[in-house]
């Protein structure tokens, strides 16, 4: 999970009392609320040890900036509601807590405000690891968390890639993405190029299935779906075993050799 803020709501002024009483936070479950009591066991979601964290820290927070944390749940997706409600001049919430599957989505629809009004926050020792690489060349999205997984890792097919020209070296040979990465030449703009070059050898060609060949997809469970329920097999160089990707389901598919 990432947090962002989103755009529309009050911006940040240190010198007084916060604009609101109370902020709200967007989230797929009210299971995140650590007040929350499950209706059948009547008990918090969340570990005791988190929800007892949790609930200190909503108390420090009132007691110090005389602020209330609320969750709110979303109605049906992030990325619907939180388009939604920015653009009717309402905002479903301040802070939003989506999925980093899901990061993508909504930073392309231009909803989110950028936390460099914030950077001191991310300065210590305590919070410098929450504050999340720059995407497009500015901040938008912290971790509330230091378990799991921060990033996504970029997945590519090889095969389609080698069979693009103008994805070669002088000697012929494929620059894949890890191979720039590696040379220290991936940025931004070399991407928009690479996906550039990709979408224009593809143009309309259609997949084995019939269907128009994209160039980039930000939906990432739509590779581990391909993954899972076929038979191909993934070069890995590293995340997918760091970050723990390679579950019992890549092993009976032989991805991660």
């Amino acid at each position: 999970m990432m947090i962002a803020m989103l755009s529309g709501c009050a911006d940040r002024n240190v010198s007084v009392k916060p604009a609101v009483d109370t902020i709200y936070i967007g989230t797929h479950g009210v299971g995140d609320d650590p007040r929350y009591k499950n209706p059948v066991t009547g008990k918090s979601n969340l570990p005791f040890a988190n929800e007892q964290a949790a609930l200190h820290s909503l108390e420090v927070v009132m007691e110090k900036y005389g602020v209330d944390l609320q969750w709110v749940t979303w109605p049906n997706s992030s990325g619907q509601d939180i388009l939604q409600s920015v653009l009717a001049g309402d905002p479903i919430c301040h802070l939003a807590n989506i999925t980093t599957g899901s990061m993508a989505n909504v930073l392309g629809q231009n909803v989110l405000q950028s936390l460099e009004p914030y950077m001191d926050i991310f300065e210590t020792d305590e919070t410098e690891w929450m504050l999340r690489p720059k995407m497009y060349g500015d901040y938008y999205f912290f971790s509330p968390s230091p378990a799991g997984i921060g990033d996504w890792p970029l997945c590519y097919n090889a095969t389609m890639i080698e069979a693009v020209p103008d994805l070669k070296d002088e000697n012929g040979n494929t620059l894949y993405p890890y191979t720039l990465y590696k040379q220290g030449k991936w940025t931004w703009s070399v991407f928009e190029d690479y996906l550039e070059k990709i979408q224009s050898y593809y143009k309309g060609k259609k997949s084995p299935a019939g269907r128009d060949i994209i160039p980039y997809d930000t939906n990432y469970m739509h590779l581990l779906h391909t993954v899972l329920y076929s038979s191909f097999k993934i070069k890995d160089e590293g995340y997918l075993r760091q970050n723990r990707f390679c579950g019992k389901g890549f092993e009976n598919r032989r991805c991660c050799g």
